[in-house]
């Protein structure tokens, strides 16, 4: 583990105290900053370049809840409802071409690669982890085992990566990536969690009334947990000429009918008030 000293946003110092869990075996982080400068909330301290790589590589899909076959099943499924209506949206003006190149960082078990190669993009990806590799090439795509592409650039007319960039050490150097992968023009796509919903607020105000900690924002191995504004404020500092960014909601909460009363009151607020639990963040990058 080591300490965060700056905020990789906006370089500011002041990083306070924002939640914390207890300790338990299997936890990559347990307490959580906020910078008081732009509110991007870390993870502090922060597990290491070679915790992480070790994580993601030999345990992140191994302790997955749901079987590989049935993750690309259900994702297939949820990205033309959700995801790519909002793509669509986001990126109106400089879509990318019919027939065009598309590049995924963190392609996990390939769904978005499924599902944009039915739709006739050409379609390429990078994945750590050996086993989720291995389903990818199972399911005729191009993926090739690692962290990115390595030195190359401008090549694609869509970058994307799907809930990656809370996972990484450094936000800002991901996303520079991304945009030097994009052609001059071409379209870069950022999913993540957002860092506010109206049950989360709830959840944390009841907590401190009570003298507890605030509850931990995001799973235990997430670095980072954005505003729809650092993703806008990332791509355009990193090569973009037109940043929007956008919250979300997937599918209706699954259980007993008094805890999905409970979800859908917040998910009610969250619509009124333009949350959701995830983020999209599109760029252009510059011609």
């Amino acid at each position: 583990m080591k300490p965060l000293r700056s905020c990789p946003v906006c370089g500011g110092a002041d990083l306070r105290p924002f939640a914390m869990d207890a300790w338990r075996p299997g936890r990559l982080h347990l307490a959580q900053a906020r910078c008081a400068g732009c509110g991007l909330v870390a993870a502090q301290p922060q597990a290491t370049a070679e915790e992480l790589g070790a994580y993601y590589a030999n345990e992140y899909y191994e302790h997955h809840p749901l079987d590989a076959e049935t993750h690309w099943q259900e994702n297939v499924r949820d990205y033309p409802l959700y995801e790519l209506p909002l793509m669509e949206r986001l990126w109106e003006g400089f879509a990318p071409p019919a027939g065009g190149s598309v590049a995924e960082i963190g392609c996990g078990h390939g769904s978005l690669l499924t599902v944009m190669g039915a739709r006739g993009y050409r379609v390429r990806g990078v994945e750590l982890s050996p086993s989720a590799v291995a389903f990818c090439r199972s399911k005729g795509l191009d993926v090739i085992e690692g962290q990115d592409f390595g030195e190359e650039t401008a090549a694609c007319d869509l970058a994307a990566s799907f809930q990656v960039i809370e996972h990484v050490l450094d936000p800002r150097a991901f996303v520079r990536k991304m945009v030097a992968l994009t052609k001059p023009g071409g379209a870069v796509v950022i999913t993540t969690e957002n860092v506010w919903t109206s049950q989360y607020a709830f959840a944390r105000a009841q907590a401190l009334l009570r003298g507890r900690p605030a509850p931990y924002r995001t799973s235990s191995e997430h670095t980072f947990v954005f505003e729809g504004k650092h993703l806008e404020r990332l791509l355009k500092e990193e090569g973009c000429d037109v940043a929007r960014s956008a919250a979300y909601r997937r599918a209706p909460a699954t259980g007993a009918l008094h805890f999905r009363a409970y979800r859908e009151a917040f998910r009610a607020i969250d619509r009124v008030v333009g949350l959701g639990e995830y983020l999209m963040g599109v760029g252009r990058r510059r011609g």
